[in-house]
């Protein structure tokens, strides 16, 4: 499949879609508790390439696909919700090669030591790509009833992904083999949306689960090694949706209802736990944890003790996860992307779109690339260091 069109002006185009928006990046009004304006002037669009055009009509053109970059080859690798798998050149969006699955693609494609990419799929497959061309590695995917959900992880040769109904399947990613298998049962019924991908922990891995458990599971057998309820005194969804994100012995992850939550890695033992309604997966800094909120709200907490450090309410509903481009933090929400300084949470820039970003931004340099809702793959730089 081709992808139909790149468009050179289509950042014109999004933003004159949404008359209003047009003069967002400079006449904001202020989102910050700081009180601070917005200067803007600081996002600057490099490259939009529109995948498919169906969505004019859609009652949620909602897309949960995200992207990776990749410095060698200079690609970005994009899933979105129709099953197109899309690589395009990280420089100028030009196309290098897509494919079509079946099922959605709920989190991004990861890299192998070897240079090959796992892509976890809607269609209920693991699939084993080359970067260059697209072209499948294995003979065959490797297929399960229950389709896939978030990103597989590699504990060496053992690939780890789990599916929607929370089963945790370990297999061998040289032979394709099932290694083994992990289920607590089905899903708790009205589960919030968000799904925390599996993520490494030395030889074993972290999984969240619906029922508010946060289980680290042995590599070798898939046996569980401790689990803890992070679910417990929560008002609202106890689902741990965020995936876990490891630093220095520490997992930091979230309960739909209430977090972020800081746990040592080695035994399960609560460090600290915050306060904020359906945080999201953290970016964590030397010195701090960033999540955005269900409630439009990005939140700074010390790493130390989990006090907050700021806190910036931006004009969306919600906000999605943090990520890091030097002194800078990029976010994105309903209403499009915002910059934001790392150490005081003043918003620096506003982009609009017309239909907003679901999923989480990658980052290669000072650029983001993102797949935003409605059918759309964009790349934008951070122009302030």
């Amino acid at each position: 499949m081709r992808l139909r069109a790149r468009f050179t002006v289509s950042w014109a185009m999004v933003l004159l879609a949404w008359v209003p928006a047009l003069a967002q990046t400079t006449a904001l009004p202020p989102p910050s508790s700081t009180g601070f304006e917005v200067p803007g002037g600081w996002l600057g669009p490099a490259w939009g390439v529109e995948v498919y055009d169906d969505e004019m009509f859609a009652l949620s053109p909602r897309d949960p696909g995200e992207c990776l970059a990749l410095a060698d080859p200079e690609l970005v690798v994009c899933g979105t919700k129709k099953g197109l798998l899309v690589a395009l050149a990280t420089h100028d969006g030009s196309e290098v090669w897509s494919r079509t699955f079946p099922g959605s693609f709920r989190g991004r494609p990861v890299p192998a030591a070897d240079g090959s990419l796992f892509v976890a799929g809607g269609d209920g497959c693991l699939h084993r790509l080359d970067p260059r061309t697209g072209v499948s590695r294995w003979e065959k995917p490797y297929c399960v009833p229950s389709p896939f959900v978030g990103e597989p992880v590699l504990l060496g040769n053992i690939l780890v992904a789990m599916t929607m109904t929370e089963q945790v399947h370990g297999i061998d990613a040289l032979a394709r083999v099932p290694i083994w298998k992990f289920e607590e049962g089905l899903p708790r019924l009205l589960a919030s949306e968000g799904t925390a991908s599996p993520v490494a922990v030395g030889n074993d891995v972290l999984v969240g689960l619906s029922t508010g458990f946060l289980v680290r599971l042995s590599g070798d057998t898939g046996k569980p090694v401790w689990s803890v309820n992070l679910g417990t005194d929560v008002q609202g969804a106890p689902d741990v949706d965020a995936t876990p994100v490891v630093r220095d012995g520490i997992a930091y992850t979230s309960s739909f209802g209430r977090g972020p939550v800081a746990v040592q890695v080695r035994d399960g033992t609560v460090v600290w736990r915050g306060s904020e309604y359906g945080a999201t997966q953290a970016l964590v800094t030397d010195t701090l944890v960033l999540v955005g909120t269900a409630e439009g709200t990005v939140v700074a907490r010390r790493r130390s003790d989990g006090q907050p450090a700021w806190r910036a309410r931006l004009s969306t509903s919600a906000v999605g996860s943090p990520v890091q481009v030097g002194r800078r933090v990029v976010v994105s929400g309903g209403r499009g992307l915002w910059l934001l300084d790392l150490r005081t949470g003043r918003p620096l820039d506003h982009l609009s779109m017309l239909w907003g970003i679901e999923g989480t931004p990658t980052v290669l340099g000072n650029r983001v690339f993102f797949v935003g809702n409605g059918g759309t793959i964009q790349a934008v730089d951070v122009l302030v260091p």
